[in-house]
């Protein structure tokens, strides 16, 4: 099989409006939400790792984690996109990675991986039945779309209209695609983090 290079960006710019307070900052366990992913990401399976972030504390904790960091004061989910997607130049490909979607598992994490080796120009998403969700692997044929995204746009904005041309990667659980909106999700997350996890 050959080998194509990979990076991994990590979307850590979000406002947490609906929470209250920056999320990735509040406790998962023993660590920050934020540390929580990052720990389960695999990053010796990647040639560059970078957080894209607005605080300076998610910074810190993303450089002690052994990430790259691009800080900014961008206001659109676009922005977050280039600013990572500009990181990855020279790359076959780049997985985008929502910061608090903390129960996506390395196992997940590596058969999007194992999926694009085989299929270097493919798209592959992770999901749950019915549901295709976050993560995303995006080829460097896409990378130029995700740096011209229309403001507020997110990466499905770049994925093939053709849902033919996106291959879906089964997750271990539902729960693997749930993200951190509110306070009651991080409960409830945290909670089944406890018990299957």
């Amino acid at each position: 099989m050959n080998y194509f290079s990979l990076g991994c960006l990590v979307m850590a710019s979000g406002q947490s409006k609906r929470f209250g307070s920056n999320k990735l900052l509040t406790p998962f366990g023993d660590v920050s939400l934020l540390e929580y992913t990052l720990s389960h990401i695999p990053t010796h399976l990647f040639q560059k790792c970078v957080v894209v972030t607005r605080s300076k504390v998610c910074c810190s904790i993303a450089e002690r984690c052994g990430f790259d960091v691009v800080l900014h004061s961008m206001p659109y989910r676009s922005d977050t996109l280039r600013l990572g997607i500009e990181q990855m130049k020279g790359l076959d490909g780049c997985l985008v990675v929502q910061a608090d979607q903390p129960l996506c598992s390395q196992q997940s994490y590596t058969a999007l991986i194992n999926g694009f080796q085989d299929n270097p120009n493919g798209f592959f998403r992770l999901g749950w039945k019915n549901i295709s969700a976050s993560p995303v692997l995006f080829p460097a044929l896409s990378f130029a779309s995700l740096c011209s995204l229309p403001q507020k746009s997110g990466g499905a904005a770049a994925l093939p209209k053709d849902p033919n041309k996106i291959t879906v990667i089964s997750a271990l659980s539902q729960w693997e695609l749930q993200d951190v909106d509110t306070l009651e999700d991080l409960q409830k997350l945290l909670q089944i983090a406890k018990e299957q996890f």
